[in-house]
Parts: structure tokens; C-alpha cells; sequence
């Protein structure tokens, strides 16, 4: 059945899973992550290709701070940071188990970019994978992959793709709060900005109640593709289908502190005392 935004006081979307992962007692050491910051690309309309976005100064400036929140949040206030050129060192000294290391290389790496697009109307399935897999391009559109799971199981199998307006209507600086619902556990709720709020009622109004679709994405993968089912959208809207309270709690943080670019870590290792 079709999936549909509700036109009650918020837009509830439904999630995919973060991360899971098996836990398992380990003795607890100190780790040093050694991260690298990925240059940004953007579309030049002019010739239809995607150029580098340089990573400035104030760009690393902005990714060590979002990562001193980030791990302020998670309680871990004796970390020590170096920054060198694009690459920044982290340093654990306390000792943590290794779930707990695990826990902050997907703090590390989660960007934490939410962006709403309008579904492109020449979207199909077929052609959808073939622009995402660089074999045709579609004029203003990009395509997604789209996570799917069994019902069942639980289990990820083969994704499906998404073809979008590359505009995004709203983006992670439109976002002034993200905090979890502790009655069920299992939602965010996402507030706008003054400015986010007119973004979406702007946009909104510009779509076809009960045709168009809005997409989510959230850090480069469709969180869902949705019909409008209401005049317009406002301030606040809900992400729900998280798996427990503690994953809408590091989802919620890692919103409120969104990295300016992709990292990725290219060393992670513990440290004998």
C-alpha cells in the first residue's frame, strides 16, 4: 500500500535502521582514530558535470567542532584532537569497551545530512539505477539507492532507486531541533527554522496533493518516498520506525550536529596501557 504524509500536526517518515550490530564483552582499552575529511561535489549547470569543492580552513573548523559536540554528547569530554591538513587524529584516553568504539566510528562517519526533494516526475525504477550508476543523466534530477529489507526477516536485500529534483527543499540548515520521543521510543521529531518553516510551506503548496512525492534522504540513501497527502507542511515533522530509544537518541544528536563533508576513517586502532 502507499505509503502517505499525515496531514496532522507532523510529517512521520519511516526510517531505516542506522546501524545493528551484536554485542559482545571485550576488555575495554584507549583508541586513536585517524579520520579523513572528503572533498564535497557539486552539479555546474553550465557543464552538466559535478566539480570539487576545495575543503577550506573554516570548513575543518566547522568538522572539528561538529565533532567536539558530537562527542560532548556522548559523554566523552577527555578526547584529544590534531588536525593535519584534511586528516584529524583522535584520541581516547580513557579506556572503552570495543561496543563503545564501535559506537564512535558511526559517530565519526554519520554525516548526518537530511535532505527533502521533490520526486522527479520522469522517475521510473529502470531509469533511476541508470543514472545513478552514471549511465545516463536526466537534466536537474539525481538518483538515490533506496535500502530495502525483508518484512520478515528483517534482512537487507537488493536496493531499488530513486530519481530526484538535485535541488534538495530543504536542508540540515533548516533544522533548529531534533530530539527524541521518549514516550515511544521509537521517533525523532524534527523542528525547522523560521526560515526552513517557509521553505516547506513553499513547497508544499507547490505540489500536487495526493500525486507528487517528497523524498528523503538522509546521508546519501533514500529514507522514504512518499505521496503528499496534505495542503501543506509546516514547522515540525516526525521520523519514525527507529529501533529502540537509544537509536533515536544518537540519530537526534548526530542531527544537531551535522558534519560539513563525508569522513571516513583510514586508521582505527586501540591502544595498550
Amino acid at each position: 500500500m502507499m505509503k502517505r504524509f499525515a496531514i496532522l500536526a507532523a510529517l512521520t517518515l519511516s526510517a531505516f535502521s542506522l546501524h545493528a550490530e551484536e554485542k559482545k564483552e571485550e576488555k575495554p582499552s584507549s583508541y586513536i582514530f585517524v579520520l579523513e575529511v572528503l572533498v564535497n561535489k557539486v552539479f555546474n549547470k553550465e557543464t552538466k558535470q559535478e566539480e570539487v569543492v576545495p575543503i577550506t580552513p573554516l570548513k575543518m573548523d566547522d568538522t572539528v567542532n561538529s565533532l567536539k559536540k558530537r562527542l560532548k554528547d556522548n559523554g566523552t569530554f577527555d578526547a584529544s584532537i590534531t588536525v593535519k591538513g584534511n586528516r584529524i587524529e583522535i584520541q581516547i584516553p580513557k579506556p572503552i569497551s570495543p561496543d563503545e568504539a564501535k559506537h564512535l566510528k558511526a559517530l565519526f562517519t554519520t554525516s548526518a545530512i537530511l535532505t527533502l526533494h521533490k520526486r522527479d516526475p520522469r522517475h521510473n525504477p529502470v531509469l533511476a539505477e541508470k543514472v545513478f550508476k552514471g549511465e545516463e543523466i536526466v537534466p536537474g534530477a539525481r538518483a538515490y539507492e533506496y535500502p530495502q529489507t525483508d518484512p520478515k526477516t528483517g534482512k537487507a536485500i537488493e536496493s531499488s532507486y530513486v530519481l530526484v529534483k538535485r535541488r534538495a527543499a530543504i536542508s540540515a540548515k533548516d533544522i533548529k531541533h531534533a530530539n527524541p520521543n521518549y514516550a515511544t521510543g521509537t521517533e525523532v521529531q524534527i523542528t525547522l527554522t523560521d526560515d526552513g518553516t517557509k521553505k516547506m510551506e513553499t513547497f508544499t503548496k507547490s505540489l500536487k496533493q495526493g500525486e507528487d512525492h517528497i523524498v528523503c534522504i538522509f546521508d546519501g540513501k533514500v529514507m522514504i518516498d512518499a505521496v503528499l497527502n496534505a495542503e501543506k507542511l509546516s514547522k515540525i515533522f516526525v521520523i519514525s520506525g527507529l529501533d529502540s530509544l537509544e537509536e533515536c537518541e544518537q540519530f537526534s544528536r548526530a542531527l544537531r550536529n551535522s558534519l560539513p563533508n563525508k569522513i571516513d576513517i583510514i586508521e582505527f586502532k586501540s591502544v595498550t596501557q
